[in-house]
This record gives C-alpha cells, structure tokens and sequence, in this order.
C-alpha cells in the first residue's frame, strides 16, 4: 500500500508508519532502538528522508510535550500551565494557552511504553497511524481518494501546536478520522517540515479506502 498510494500520487517522501505500544507489547523482531535523543517530529522525519525502521522509549524522546500527549509520561507542568506558550508569546494570557492545551487530544499519561516508525512501504508491523508530509495538493488528493470511498467531507481542526504528535498521531488514533494539520514552530523547526508541506494523519482502517481511491482517481498521472 505504501508504495502504491507513493506511486499513484507522486509524493516527496514515502508515508511514515507510526504504532504505539503498550507495556504488555514489544517491539517486533528485527527492528532495534533509536539510541539517541530525538524529538518526536524529528523520528518522522528521518523515517521518510532515510528509510529507517526503529523504534523509541521516552528516554529517546527529547521533546516531552510530544511525547506525553502521545501517551509516554506526564506533560511538563510549565508546558501544561500555558506558561511556556505564553512566555514565547504566542498567546494573550496564560489562560488561553492553557486552555488551547487542554483541548489538545492527548492518550492517557504512561498508556505507551514504545513508538514504532517506518516507512510504510518497510514497515514489518501494522501501523496504528500513517503520516503523510507533503504539499497542500496532495492532502487535497488524500482527501478526495478518501472521500471517493466513504462521501462527506473532511473536518480540519488545528490549534498550531503539537502538530505532529497531537494533530498527525493521537487525532487520527482516537477519533478514526484523518487528520489535517498546517504544523507549527516545533515541527517545521525540527522536523524539517518545509513552508509549502502539511501534514496529514491517517488511520489504519481508513488506508486502504485511499490507496483503492488514489488507484482510481489519480493513477493516470503516474
């Protein structure tokens, strides 16, 4: 699937394949710890620059904002208080940003124990979450392949913040729905999103509605 959603769509990059694993799982055979710090917008990326296929704990994870809404720890109270948005000036009061945090979507705190990333067309586990990094035209691509298959429309709900862990992972995980995200300081800094790419979070069982609407709708342009 993998290769054939790259393929028919002509992305930059091959989609990333995300799981989240719980305490009572392991990782699967084959596949080896990051073994260094990383935030987690910055395992994405080097799982669609470079082709590698690892996985992390939270001692890996450099970013604790991120990891924490992804289920790994708890959220630092500066970062949850609003205090830290609110220092770098990126809201009003403390109270707004404490309040937009709050309404992040977040897994419950120490519910993940590993990450796993690849790229979906390597990947020797199941995803739980496939992201998409690419140009506004090919989310507007993704969407249509979907809604090929299942008709409505796409709800895009963002804040600017926590836009790989929270917008990318736990939206499309908890809720069954693709994900639209514009990213955010964190992400475009360190996860080397460029100025024209958005993400896109998908979950599983909405992939192969995709890949069959991509074959359909857009495979003459490969």
């Amino acid at each position: 699937m993998g290769r054939e959603l790259s393929s028919n769509l002509q992305l930059t990059y091959m989609p990333v394949a995300v799981t989240l694993l719980t305490d009572n799982q392991r990782p699967p055979e084959g596949i080896s710890r990051i073994g260094h710090n990383m935030s987690h917008c910055q395992m994405v990326d080097k799982a669609r620059r470079d082709g590698s296929q690892f996985y992390s704990l939270i001692d890996d994870q450099q970013c604790k904002n991120g990891a924490a809404v992804m289920g790994m720890g708890h959220m630092p109270p500066e970062f949850a208080s609003g205090k830290e948005h609110y220092d770098e000036g990126h809201y009003r009061t403390i109270e707004l940003a404490r309040d937009t945090i709050q309404q992040c979507p977040r897994l419950e705190a120490n519910s993940t124990e590993a990450i796993l990333y690849a790229p979906l067309s390597e990947a020797n586990f199941i995803p739980d979450v496939v992201i998409i990094l690419d140009i506004p035209e090919k989310a507007m691509q993704v969407s249509q392949s979907l809604l090929y298959n299942v008709g409505g429309s796409i709800d895009a709900n963002f804040a600017g913040i926590l836009s790989l862990c929270a917008d990318g992972v736990v939206k499309p995980y908890k809720s069954g729905n693709i994900s639209i995200s514009l990213g955010c300081v964190g992400s475009r800094n360190c996860g080397n999103i460029a100025k024209d790419e958005m993400i896109i979070g998908i979950p599983m069982e909405k992939l192969q509605y995709i890949v069959d609407g991509a074959r359909r709708m857009f495979s003459y342009s490969s």
